[in-house]
Formats: C-alpha cells, sequence, structure tokens
C-alpha cells in the first residue's frame, strides 16, 4: 500500500518536472519510506538511513540533515506514539533519554 502511494505520489511529477528531478523525487520517497520502516520497526535512527540515501542522491550533505532532522519532527513522534500505545514504552527509560537527546541535539548543531 505504501508503495503504492510513493508511485502516485512520483507520478504526478511526470510531465511536470524534468526526468533528474523526478529520478531524485523518487528515490527520496523510497529513502524516507524505508528510513520510516527502519526507524519504526527496528529502532534505527531515521536520519542514520535517510541522510547517506540522499547524499548519494547528490543532495548537498548539509540540505540532506537538515531535511532529515524536518521530516523527523512528524515520522518519530508518530512511530513513538504507536509503540506507546502498544505499551512498548517506559517513561523511567524515555526520560533521561529525552533529556540527553535534547543536549545532544542543540550541540550537534552547531558543527
Amino acid at each position: 500500500m505504501i508503495a503504492l502511494l510513493a508511485a502516485v505520489a512520483a507520478s504526478a511529477f511526470v510531465g511536470v518536472v524534468p526526468l533528474s528531478a523526478r529520478m531524485l523525487v523518487s528515490g527520496a520517497l523510497l529513502a524516507a519510506m524505508t528510513a520510516a520502516f527502519l526507524c519504526g520497526s527496528l529502532g534505527l535512527g531515521f536520519g542514520a538511513f535517510l541522510v547517506p540515501a540522499l547524499v548519494l542522491l547528490d543532495v548537498d550533505p548539509r540540505i540532506a540533515v537538515a531535511s532529515s532532522l524536518i521530516t523527523q519532527l512528524i515520522v518519530v513522534p508518530l512511530g513513538g506514539a504507536s509503540h506507546a500505545s502498544l505499551g512498548h514504552a517506559r517513561v523511567s527509560i524515555v526520560a533521561p533519554l529525552l533529556g540527553a537527546g535534547v543536549g545532544g541535539s542543540f550541540l550537534g548543531a552547531q558543527f
């Protein structure tokens, strides 16, 4: 189903956007779906897959990182909410991780 939605979204660009841009969009859609699947099912960092995939698609690394982080604003909370609703999360573990993650993300943005 998800692959079908991606194919429909990518096909909307046919005839309107040049082939090279369509290839980038199609590749980025596939990379984003794969990254979301890995993040939601294995806990593998969304950006750990998406950023290298975008860079391989010739996206500037700074743009790839920022795009991944902005995408995560929606994707990651939805995955977390799904796991929490299934009882797969413990507040005693999540709270300290949030503190460390917030600090690390502010520090990481400086480089």
